[in-house]
């Protein structure tokens, strides 16, 4: 057939460290790398929020939507409207008291469950700022399935310090 020339290739020092894994343990789950099928999360469903802003989020597909004035092109009853219209199930406003990950969910049977809520915003992770989804999982993939976090969390107006147990990626 057709080549296009492409190629795949994965890291030798990750794969070796997956066979060591698995020849020593029979199995690669306290592997933290990339090419690992056991990688550590909070167990929540989470989007980075800006405080003062105003957002709009559809239960239905999972959204968040920026609707903040003079920021968005578009107003908070025009969102709300279309996604009423398109079948969502818009909730908000939702205006969050710190900049940060705002939990949507968490996901039961996992370390956050019992510790985190629904409306929490993750401030930082080990005192490593949560500046994105991305900064959020950079911090946790120095970790291990297993190990224990300090999360700074934004509750009720308050900043409250919470500790949790990383859970493996499904």
């Amino acid at each position: 057939g057709d080549y296009e020339g492409m190629g795949f290739a994965i890291p030798s020092d990750g794969a070796q460290e997956i066979l060591e894994a698995i020849i020593r343990d029979g199995n690669a789950d306290s592997v933290n790398s990339s090419l690992s099928f056991k990688r550590p999360v909070l167990g929540i469903v989470g989007v980075y929020m800006e405080k003062g802003h105003t957002y709009i989020m559809d239960d239905v597909e999972g959204r968040i939507y920026d609707v903040t004035e003079g920021i968005s092109e578009y107003s908070y009853d025009d969102v709300w409207n279309e996604l009423i219209a398109a079948g969502g199930k818009p909730v908000g406003p939702i205006i969050p008291g710190a900049s940060g990950i705002y939990v949507c969910s968490v996901t039961e049977g996992t370390g956050s469950y019992g510790v985190l809520e629904e409306g929490d915003i993750i401030l930082s992770v080990n005192r490593v700022e949560a500046t994105s989804m991305d900064a959020l999982m950079n911090e946790l993939n120095k970790h291990y399935v297993g190990d224990s976090v300090t999360l700074d969390v934004f509750r009720d107006g308050r900043t409250h310090v919470v500790t949790m147990v990383l859970s493996a990626a499904k």
